[in-house]
């Protein structure tokens, strides 16, 4: 496990904002959980496996510079995958590695706390005000990936070849 907490602070430069409105806490939090196994099959085969879970929390995202409070977000994103790797020493010469794959990530971004849904957008050289017109969003990713290699080597040749096929999906 591994956690990690940033407190920062955005400001916000336009002089049509009060001074007293120009500074917003942008905090992030970020947890990190980590699980591998390794197992030997055989005397030539090995498999390991392993698990990640990377989950985030950005609050205030989108303020600062020009950008008013208005612009503000709060981002949350969960990436979790799930990987196996199987070797096989074929021979002194040859080896083989074949590696699994199952992934996703998630993504949210909302304005809660910052502005509020039907407020308009508005862009100006001395300012952007209003909640930026793609907001709220949302984006799911899966990955399905199959990885084979094959190393060969001969005297002082080193041969590898493999194929990599990767299908990854977009759910908005």
């Amino acid at each position: 496990y591994e956690g990690n907490r940033q407190r920062q602070t955005s400001v916000v430069t336009s002089t049509l904002v009060p001074v007293a409105e120009r500074e917003f806490a942008n905090p992030t939090a970020g947890h990190q959980a980590f699980f591998k196994t390794d197992h030997r099959l055989t005397d030539t085969q090995t498999l390991v496996a392993r698990y990640r879970a990377d989950k985030s929390t950005t609050v205030g995202n989108g303020i600062g510079g020009l950008s008013t409070k208005e612009r503000g977000n709060n981002t949350r994103r969960l990436d979790q995958d799930i990987v196996a790797n199987h070797t096989t020493i074929i021979s002194s010469r040859a080896l083989n590695e074949l590696r699994f794959q199952v992934a996703r990530r998630s993504t949210f971004s909302d304005t809660q706390g910052w502005s509020v849904d039907g407020m308009p957008e508005i862009n100006r050289p001395s300012g952007r005000f209003g909640k930026a017109q793609n907001m709220p969003q949302g984006r799911d990713e899966n990955r399905y990936q199959l990885v084979n290699n094959l190393s060969y080597s001969r005297g002082t040749h080193d041969m590898k070849a493999g194929i990599d096929v990767s299908l990854i999906r977009g759910v908005s």
